[in-house]
């Protein structure tokens, strides 16, 4: 929309012609003609688009008129999610930086420290058939659980222990990487591998905020050097519970998370309006642009 725009020479350019409002066609090149877009381009490890594939695309169109007030439309919504995707990056950034003052290592007297062996103790090592059991696993960089879905019935030949509500549980290889989660009711009685470690916290602690003290890149730095292995380095039941952590009282513990907590269902919220304006863009884009 703007001249003297300069451009690489791996980008293919079109100027519209014949009616065609230019943001009307760049819609529909990301609505209704992505399929036949995909169908036509050429290559194998790299894919190319040339002005040659496209050319002979139908596409039916209204009045120009009509083409702008779409386009219009269109460019209101994308706007308005740009807006939201910021509101969403600013709250992250605020939740990271309570978290960065919260742990931050200074000498405070209100903050004790406590082997992890003491408070946390470990969850069963009662082997079962997994096959019997949903299975679950952990996100990297603090994703939270999800379940492993396979077809077919598992041969892992690993032992699987059965996990429930309340539990921390904790990836050998990937701790490093925020691998590492509390077990919700929706993941409760499911099962995971002896690659990740289970815990029961004790009363003495808020397990959610003894997951964030353990999450900060100061504390990771701080312990990288105990895992172990050439390749895929992995950490230690026994050196995990050897860590130590720096905490305040319980009670301080339970206002900071309370904090934390408000705000993270206020970043859900906004994710939600997110996902509901991109709905919203994309189910116009279905009926409008044919």
């Amino acid at each position: 929309m703007k001249e003297g725009i300069h451009y690489g020479g791996d980008l293919t350019i079109m100027r519209p012609k014949r009616n065609i409002y230019g943001p009307f066609l760049a819609y529909a090149f990301r609505g209704p003609l992505k399929k036949a877009i995909y169908e036509i381009a050429q290559g194998d490890s790299i894919v190319h688009l040339s002005f040659e594939n496209v050319k002979n695309i139908k596409l039916s169109f209204p009045g120009l008129t009509e083409q702008k007030k779409i386009a219009d439309l269109l460019q209101i919504i994308d706007k308005r999610i740009e807006v939201q995707k910021k509101t969403i990056e600013d709250l992250k950034k605020l939740r990271e930086s309570l978290c960065d003052m919260e742990f931050q290592p200074v000498s405070q007297p209100i903050y004790m420290e406590f082997r992890l062996g003491d408070l946390l103790r470990e969850g069963s090592k009662s082997p079962v058939n997994p096959n019997d059991y949903k299975r679950i696993s952990i996100k990297l960089n603090r994703g939270g659980l999800f379940y492993v879905t396979a077809n077919k019935a598992t041969k892992d030949t690993r032992p699987f222990y059965v996990r429930h509500t309340g539990e921390i549980i904790v990836g050998k290889q990937n701790f490093f990487n925020g691998s590492i989660a509390m077990v919700t009711s929706e993941f409760d009685n499911a099962v995971c591998s002896n690659a990740i470690m289970s815990f029961k916290p004790r009363n003495t602690i808020n397990p959610l905020y003894l997951i964030e003290a353990l999450s900060t890149p100061k504390f990771l730095k701080k312990v990288a050097s105990l895992s172990n292995g050439t390749g895929q380095k992995e950490l230690s039941e026994k050196d995990f519970l050897e860590l130590i952590v720096r905490l305040p009282a319980k009670s301080i513990q339970d206002s900071f998370m309370n904090r934390i907590n408000d705000l993270d269902s206020l970043i859900h919220r906004e994710n939600k309006i997110k996902l509901s304006y991109f709905h919203l863009r994309n189910c116009l884009m279905a009926t409008i642009l044919k």
